[in-house]
């Protein structure tokens, strides 16, 4: 009993992010969505996923508060979700393990994390013309 108190405290009390990504500030995400409006009632358009449940060491590679500007290239919807497909910078591109996109919505009941999946169907994400949005470089959650 003594050890799982003692790896439940381990565990709360790491300073370690869910994830680290790029959080669109509101002016971007207010654009993104009048440029990509949701189609489905779920609607988060707040950021890129760089790296989920990063590892003790990957952190000190991100220049966390750091200012970047993503460019939307794609875009792609079904019945689930809707997704925008995204270029980083080239450093956090590098950094980033998938491939770069922000979750626009998703059909009640579908997590968030499905946009993964449709992007990578084949001929699903249409390419658009280049839009620049702006966001920093943070863990989340957030402190």
């Amino acid at each position: 009993m003594r050890y799982l108190l003692e790896r439940l405290e381990s565990v709360t009390e790491s300073k370690l992010p869910v994830y680290v990504g790029v959080f669109l500030d509101d002016s971007s995400r207010a654009r993104l969505l009048r440029d990509f409006p949701p189609k489905h009632p779920n609607v988060y358009a707040d950021h890129v996923t760089l790296v989920f449940r990063p590892k003790e060491g990957e952190l000190e590679e991100f220049d966390m508060g750091e200012e970047v500007e993503v460019e939307v290239v794609g875009y792609a919807e079904d019945e689930s979700g809707s997704a925008v497909t995204v270029k980083l910078p080239p450093k956090l591109k590098r950094l980033s393990q998938r491939n770069p996109h922000v979750t626009i919505s998703t059909a009640n009941g579908v997590k968030p994390f499905y946009s993964n999946k449709l992007i990578a169907k084949p001929d699903a994400v249409q390419k658009v013309r280049a839009k620049s949005y702006t966001g920093v470089v943070d863990g989340f959650p957030r402190g």
